[in-house]
C-alpha cells in the first residue's frame, strides 16, 4: 500500500488459523523510506479439539506455548500435534491417539490419570514431559509405536506396552523415580 501525504488506510492481516491453537505474541511492523514503527499484538485462536477437527493427513497442529484445561482424541491420522512446551492440566487422558501415523511432541502433562494413550499403530510420542502428578505416563496397546526423547519423572508407571503391542521403539528417554 503506497499513501500520500495525510493519508491514512486500514490494512487487514490474515493468518491462516486452520490448524493453531492457543495464543501466539506476533510483532507488526511499518515502514517508510525515512521512518518505521511496530507494535505487539496477540493472535488468539481457538482450543486444541477446535484445531484437530479442521486438520487433516500431512498437517502439522501447532499449539502455542500455555496451559489448555483439555482432553483431546487424535481420530484422524497422518497428522502432527506439536505443542511448543504447552501444558495439558487435565484429569482423565489428555491425549488419546485413535488413529494411525500420529506423531505427538513436545506437551508437558500436569494431573492426568494418563498423559497419552494410543490405541493406534505407528505412534510416536517425543520430547514431551510427565510431571509426577501424573499416574500414567504413556499406554500403548498398539504396533510399532517410537517413544523418543521424553522426560517421565515420579510417575505411578512411565511406560505401559499391554495388548497388540509390539515392535515399539523406546529411546533415549528420561526415567527418574517412577513405582
Amino acid at each position: 500500500v503506497t499513501l500520500g501525504v495525510d493519508e491514512t488506510t486500514t490494512v487487514v492481516l490474515t493468518v491462516p488459523d486452520e490448524t493453531r491453537a492457543g495464543e501466539f505474541d506476533a510483532m507488526l511492523e511499518a515502514s517508510t523510506d525515512d521512518a518505521a514503527d511496530s507494535a505487539e499484538t496477540t493472535i488468539k485462536f481457538g482450543s486444541i479439539k477446535d484445531a484437530l477437527s479442521r486438520a487433516g493427513a500431512g498437517d502439522t497442529v501447532e499449539v502455542a506455548a500455555g496451559n489448555y484445561d483439555e482432553s483431546v482424541t487424535i481420530a484422524d491420522g497422518g497428522l502432527t500435534l506439536s505443542g511448543d512446551g504447552s501444558t495439558l492440566n487435565t484429569t482423565g487422558t489428555a491425549i488419546e491417539v485413535t488413529a494411525a501415523n500420529v506423531t505427538v511432541e513436545g506437551f508437558q502433562f500436569r494431573n492426568a490419570s494418563v498423559g497419552v494413550d494410543t490405541t493406534a499403530d505407528d505412534t510416536t510420542l517425543r520430547t514431551s514431559r510427565f510431571f509426577s502428578s501424573v499416574t500414567n505416563g504413556t499406554d500403548i496397546t498398539a504396533a510399532d509405536a517410537l517413544v523418543e526423547n521424553n522426560h517421565f519423572d515420579g510417575l505411578d508407571t512411565a511406560l505401559s506396552l499391554t495388548g497388540n503391542a509390539s515392535n515399539a521403539t523406546i529411546v533415549d528417554n528420561n526415567i527418574y523415580d517412577n513405582n
